[in-house]
């Protein structure tokens, strides 16, 4: 269940990990016992170079 005590199917987070990795990013998470869990995405960031054309 959720946080908020509702029932949950997952699919939330199941979005998230597809759209970091399809951007070639990374998603990790750490848990404790009792005060829950941090999740955390990195994204690359593309430097794109500009053209005087």
């Amino acid at each position: 269940s959720g946080t908020d005590g509702k029932e949950s199917t997952g699919l939330g987070m199941w979005i998230v990990k597809s759209l970091v990795e399809d951007h070639k990013g990374k998603i990790w998470f750490d848990s404790s016992e009792g005060s829950g869990s941090t999740f955390y995405v990195e994204i690359p960031i593309e430097e794109k170079t500009l053209s005087n054309n």
